[in-house]
């Protein structure tokens, strides 16, 4: 039982402090918008797609690199958003969708 209560106190305080159970593997990014319920893919499966697309296209993410996450939907499309700041060095900006039924990933351009 004290077990029990250590376990819980300690959940506590990393909760409080602001500790998450996300996966370390994943880039960090802010979040835009919530989680959708019912879609097939989730913020960090839609930053590791990217990454991945990055890395298949020779993209180099440098170091600082800023994520921001979204979503929309329209019929029977759900597209994730993803803009990278600061992908390719200071000031530049790069836009990349997901599909959410394909994870298929595409480029849509960037701002230097």
């Amino acid at each position: 039982m004290n077990s029990f209560i250590a376990k819980l106190i300690l959940a506590s305080m990393l909760v409080i402090s602001g500790c998450s159970q996300r996966n370390p593997a994943v880039p960090d990014y802010q979040l835009l918008d919530g989680t959708p319920s019912s879609w097939s893919m989730n913020p960090d499966d839609v930053v590791l797609a990217t990454e991945a697309f990055c890395e298949a296209n020779s993209i180099a993410v440098a170091d600082g690199t800023m994520r921001v996450v979204s979503h929309v939907a329209a019929d029977d499309l759900r597209l994730w958003g993803v803009v990278y700041h600061g992908i390719e060095g200071p000031n530049t900006i790069r836009l990349f969708s997901v599909d959410d039924k394909t994870s298929d990933v595409t480029s849509i351009g960037g701002i230097d």
